[in-house]
């Protein structure tokens, strides 16, 4: 690609719009999958699922961890889906993060109207590693390879003012 960096906006919009769309729709449907909830409000579903009790210092020092291990768990699941992806292909490795995603979704919703907290910390758990294998991994290896700097800059731009809007358009 010649110097694209140099171009204006309305002459990458031209050149890159069915892979703008594309990227943008992407970007989109990640934040509207869940995983911004859970990242955001994991705190706020773990205490949900005891609900009426009160907590011990060992349930709370629980649901600290669990969050750590959240991010624990998407950094190495980042680190060696990358080998999934050269092995299985983005498109498998996509749909296997999605039905995860699914799966720990409706199971999170069942332990939290049937009241079980450890199956809520759980699927917590089960779907950030499902989310790390789809959204969180793949969509910034296509943004590189199908859009320029500047592009990829804009998108993620988007994405950080969409998390934002849904951070402080739904406070706890």
């Amino acid at each position: 690609r010649e110097n694209e960096n140099d171009l204006p906006l309305n002459t990458l919009w031209r050149k890159y719009k069915n892979q703008l769309f594309t990227c943008f729709m992407l970007v989109v449907i990640g934040e509207y999958t869940g995983l911004n909830a859970i990242n955001f409000y994991s705190s706020s579903i773990m205490l949900g699922a005891n609900a009426g009790s009160v907590l011990t210092p060992q349930e709370i020092m629980l649901i600290r961890f669990v969050n750590l291990g959240m991010g624990v768990l998407r950094i190495l699941t980042a680190l060696s889906a990358s080998f999934f992806m050269d092995k299985f292909g983005r498109k498998a490795l996509y749909i296997f993060g999605d039905i995860v995603c699914t799966v720990a979704m409706a199971l999170l919703a069942l332990s939290l109207h049937l009241g079980y907290p450890h199956l809520s910390k759980g699927m917590v758990l089960f779907y950030s590693f499902g989310a790390s294998l789809c959204f969180a991994l793949v969509n910034p290896v296509y943004f590189a390879e199908c859009l320029p700097f500047k592009a990829i800059c804009f998108l993620m731009f988007l994405d950080n003012v969409m998390s934002l809007s849904i951070v402080f358009g739904f406070p706890t």
